[in-house]
């Protein structure tokens, strides 16, 4: 954290920061399952090549996973 300056920043801004380092707070601060893929940034190997096909299909199988982890109350080890 210190090499990015994050540290400082959550040193210099505490009563900003806190929620994210305490349970009462985290409730706040739960991705749903749209925003984690929207974040994600996915490198596939070149069009043409063979992996590509192959990524994609594994990678589509990834969101229906997180999609599917976004419908299910509970505990997620049933799922896993």
């Amino acid at each position: 954290l210190e090499s990015f300056g994050v540290l400082n920043f959550i040193r210099s801004n505490k009563n900003i920061m806190q929620p994210l380092f305490t349970l009462d707070g985290a409730k706040h601060f739960q991705p749903t399952p749209e925003l984690f893929l929207d974040s994600l940034k996915v490198e596939f190997s070149p069009d043409g090549s063979n992996r590509k096909a192959c990524e994609t299909d594994v990678y589509k199988n990834f969101c229906d996973f997180v999609q599917d982890l976004g419908t299910t109350e509970g505990t997620y080890s049933n799922v896993i």
